[in-house]
């Protein structure tokens, strides 16, 4: 009778969970859009001060709204009069909205008794993928800012450089070397001198670099383009449709900020039991804001999870995590976006 040594055949080899073969499969993006509108907050120009930081910290179920006085087109004469002087201020007040943004994390401590991923390693898993999807969820909304606020007003002395279409500058493909140059001009003409901030998607960046190599020592020296201007890439800027090649906003100084609220149960850090209680996460990576959490462990029954290795778990701990925060998104105000410039403003190169 022939040997038979089935049973003993080595069975696959398994290693301990090491997080290498599969670290790009939860990867941070790039998050330019959040980063500038947190470096305009930080600016001492910023348009958000201390008293709305203070008015949006106290308040969690009513509005904060703040006060502004309005453009005031004054006339001038050539005449003195006796007569009383006309005109004066016309206040209004803007009502600052926030979106609330939440994710969760479960977890079955038991599921990682018998397997080759550790609890603690699936833990910092799951926390890595929700404060990455946290980031590039408030990246888009800074973005949508930016476009729903972008300049309107679109008089001969901006469309002498380029022409206009929804609301965006149309740069020729034959003319986007020399865009940042007149880009300077353009914010002059709308008086918003000083360091712009320069939203684009990573394409847009290609030329930026281009330039930035085009220095002195070069026949032609093109750097000086690039004095006066921060980007901030973002692969959440996207192209509006076929014909673009590239799409950016470019931000006068200190004209949008960002501002992060948590609740009131995680600010005071609400405990009704070691199971089931509200703290902070401070500084959350990748966000640079604090997130509200609220935790609770139940027992509960998994048997039924299919797969899980977990067949005989009738009662066994689940733990959840849920993160929150408010973010109110803010730009310049503009008493008549239409007929005023406002300080942000849209461009898109051409094919």
């Amino acid at each position: 009778m022939p040997s038979n040594l089935v049973a003993t055949v080595l069975q696959n080899y398994i290693s301990m969970y090491q997080g290498r073969l599969d670290k790009q499969e939860q990867r941070p993006s790039i998050y330019g859009a959040l980063n500038m509108a947190q470096a305009q907050t930080q600016d001492p120009s910023s348009i958000l001060d201390s008293r709305v930081k203070q008015g949006i910290d106290s308040r969690f179920n009513t509005s904060v709204q703040v006060p502004v006085i309005n453009y005031e087109n004054v006339n001038v004469s050539n005449v003195r009069s006796c007569t009383l002087q006309t005109g004066g201020s016309t206040s209004a007040l803007v009502t600052l909205t926030a979106t609330t943004y939440v994710v969760g994390i479960l977890m079955y401590p038991q599921q990682h008794y018998e397997n080759y991923v550790s609890y603690q390693e699936a833990f910092n898993k799951h926390l890595d993928a929700a404060l990455q999807k946290l980031a590039s969820t408030i990246d888009t909304g800074v973005v949508n800012k930016l476009g729903a606020v972008t300049n309107q007003y679109f008089p001969a002395a901006i469309t002498a450089f380029y022409p206009v279409v929804a609301n965006a500058l149309q740069v020729p493909q034959a003319e986007k070397n020399d865009f940042y140059n007149n880009l300077a001009s353009i914010m002059e003409t709308m008086d918003f001198p000083g360091q712009v901030s320069v939203n684009t998607n990573p394409i847009g960046m290609g030329p930026v670099r281009r330039l930035a190599a085009q220095g002195q020592g070069n026949a032609v020296n093109e750097g000086f383009q690039l004095l006066g201007y921060t980007w901030y890439p973002t692969n959440r800027v996207t192209n509006g449709g076929a014909g673009i090649e590239s799409t950016l906003y470019a931000v006068a100084p200190g004209s949008v900020a960002i501002y992060s609220r948590v609740d009131p149960d995680a600010r005071q850090r609400t405990r009704i039991h070691e199971s089931n209680y509200w703290d902070i996460f401070p500084s959350a990576p990748y966000l640079n804001m604090d997130l509200g959490v609220y935790y609770q462990a139940q027992c509960a029954d998994a048997s039924a999870i299919q797969a899980s290795g977990m067949a005989n778990s009738t009662n066994t701990k689940v733990e959840s995590w849920q993160f929150s925060v408010d973010v109110f998104y803010l730009a310049a105000y503009n008493s008549d976006i239409v007929n005023r410039y406002s300080p942000i403003i849209k461009a898109e190169i051409l094919s």
